[in-house]
């Protein structure tokens, strides 16, 4: 039997199908390195900026004065070391993010860093005294990388021409079996149909999630005010009840209490600036994010002596919700960290780029078990805020290792101004 011509449509498809998987072939496996190389260096550079902390931590365990003026010997020593070789980019900061040493100007490492970049904490005696950043040489990868993709380049053109020079008779012959591929390809649309039913009922499931949330927000607005209320009546209250009586032993004569009255008046006006600053803190009246997060942490340290680094990287941002729930946020992480966490130092990092805003608490405190959620921690709190702010929270914690917190909210998914640095 006369082999049927192909329609010219279906010839055309064929082509391009043929072209594609040459460019698939081209490109798959240079992705696929490069994804991998990636993971790799990254492992690497933490390996090895871990390996560097060590000797500065014991340096400055060694001499607490003296260390950072015999940072760079150190750090030259260590870096001889084969476990830390292939160095590409070192930097050395303090916990306010100043730079103690930089490899460009001690001559550590290649220069040639375009890997990703890993941190690394100098503990001394219990606190954080700097941290370590390092970056490998990614020269090989890139020389790999482009000798893969030349490779994978030539076989998908290779491949892309004799599938597209194949003989269209050889392509009548399958004639068949593409048919058979079209049916099952229907029966995907028809799996793809059902797909789309059980999304729409995944939907439906995010929107009551979304209503049960809402609940669950005006929940928290009643308790607040509940806890107000008890805070008016408990302490307010009862110091005024005593105010009065004060006064009317000192109007019958009974005793000189004005001195008392005087120093219940000052304690229920310290009361009072306590509950109208739960209402309303003072840092909310911008909506400049680093200025409100800076501000609280600067608070903190002036109200509980607890050493507090504030650091800001990228551009400002204006917005008051982002502002308002990432400072209910950094106020229950810091709470937490004196607490509970018992922790003589916080670091608090807020890094922000045209797509997204990242807000790490670190502290070198007691640390607890992530997935026990103590009681009292709120961190169910935190995290509906930063559900209701579109973002997420990362715990890394552990019993005698402090504990870090990441707050992660997508910049495009909120009324923000970012305005262009000078």
């Amino acid at each position: 039997m006369a082999d049927r011509p192909l329609p010219t449509g279906l010839t055309a498809r064929l082509r391009r199908l043929c072209v594609l998987a040459g460019l698939a072939l081209a490109l798959l496996p240079p992705l696929l390195y490069h994804a991998i190389s990636r993971a790799q260096m990254g492992e690497v550079a933490s390996h090895r900026a871990h390996v560097l902390a060590r000797p500065i931590a014991r340096l400055a365990a060694q001499q607490p004065e003296l260390w950072r003026y015999n940072l760079a010997k150190v750090l030259r020593a260590t870096a001889g070391q084969r476990d830390v070789a292939g160095l590409g980019e070192v930097r050395v900061t303090d916990c306010a993010g100043s730079d103690l040493l930089t490899g460009a100007a001690e001559r550590l490492g290649t220069g040639v860093a375009g890997g990703p970049r890993r941190w690394a904490p100098a503990v001394a005696f219990g606190r954080i005294a700097a941290w370590v950043a390092v970056r490998v040489d990614d020269s090989r990868q890139r020389r790999n990388l482009a000798f893969i993709a030349g490779g994978s380049t030539v076989m998908g053109l290779l491949l892309a021409i004799y599938l597209y020079l194949l003989p269209m008779r050889a392509v009548r012959n399958q004639a068949a079996e593409l048919e058979r591929l079209l049916g099952r390809l229907a029966g995907a649309e028809r799996r793809l149909s059902e797909a789309n039913i059980e999304l729409q009922e995944r939907v439906q499931a995010a929107i009551a999630e979304t209503r049960a949330l809402s609940e669950r927000v005006l929940s928290i607005q009643e308790s607040e005010r509940h806890r107000i209320a008890g805070d008016l009546h408990d302490g307010l209250g009862q110091q005024l009840t005593a105010l009065r009586l004060t006064v009317e032993r000192a109007q019958r004569g009974e005793s000189d209490r004005l001195d008392d009255a005087l120093r219940l008046c000052d304690e229920i006006l310290t009361a009072l600036r306590h509950v109208v600053y739960d209402l309303r803190p003072l840092e909310l009246t911008s909506d400049q994010v680093a200025d409100v997060l800076r501000d609280t942490a600067e608070r903190f340290e002036l109200r509980t002596g607890i050493a507090t680094s504030f650091r800001h990287e990228g551009p400002p941002l204006r917005s008051q919700s982002l502002a308002t729930g990432l400072l209910r946020v950094l106020q229950e992480a810091l709470t937490n960290a004196a607490r509970h966490g018992q922790a003589s130092e916080v670091g608090v990092r807020l890094l922000v780029d045209d797509e997204r805003l990242v807000l790490v608490v670190h502290d070198d405190g007691l640390g607890f078990e992530p997935g026990l959620d103590p009681a009292g921690v709120g961190l169910r709190s935190m995290r509906e805020r930063l559900d209701y702010l579109g973002g997420r929270l990362v715990i890394n914690s552990g019993p005698d290792r402090g504990t870090t917190l990441r707050a992660e909210v997508a910049v495009g998914s909120h009324r923000v101004k970012v305005e262009e640095q000078s």
